[in-house]
């Protein structure tokens, strides 16, 4: 309930400042100065939505991190960046919900799996975290109560 008063402020705040602008400035330079403060809210919550799907997909808020301290450190932006969509894009393959994906032990390691056992390789050594026999999907804690 708490979100839904704090998005009708921001929307109560930003009607004020469009009706507010329309008043005091000349029509062409209200709707320029509107047009400009719409365009930025959308670009911002635009932005936000898409780092925020890439959080919640690759599980980066968990107690693993997704890549190891020396991987991250050589990589530059840009190759930090593709390896990011290419995790949030096997993540999306996998298609574990993410309320699971925050209870599994190794997440990544399983995606990991996954891919290669759709590429058709098997994994050498141990990847992923061992199946719980009791439990046919594997998911141990996520699926206990």
């Amino acid at each position: 309930m708490e979100i839904f008063f704090l998005v009708t402020h921001i929307k109560l705040l930003i009607s004020y400042a469009v009706l507010f602008t329309w008043i005091l400035l000349p029509k062409l330079w209200a709707i320029i100065l509107i047009f400009i403060g719409f365009g930025l809210i959308v670009h911002i919550a635009s932005t936000f939505s898409a780092v925020a799907r890439v959080i919640m997909a690759t599980s980066a808020m968990s107690h693993g991190p997704i890549l190891c301290k020396e991987e991250e450190e050589l990589l530059d932006p840009r190759e930090l960046n593709d390896l990011l969509v290419y995790e949030t894009r096997l993540a999306y393959q996998v298609n574990i919900p993410v309320k699971h994906q925050y209870r599994m032990e190794d997440y990544h390691g399983e995606v990991r799996r996954h891919e290669l056992e759709r590429r058709g390789c098997r994994p050498r050594g141990r990847t992923g975290r061992r199946k719980d026999p009791d439990k046919e999907d594997g998911l141990g804690a996520a699926n206990r109560v």
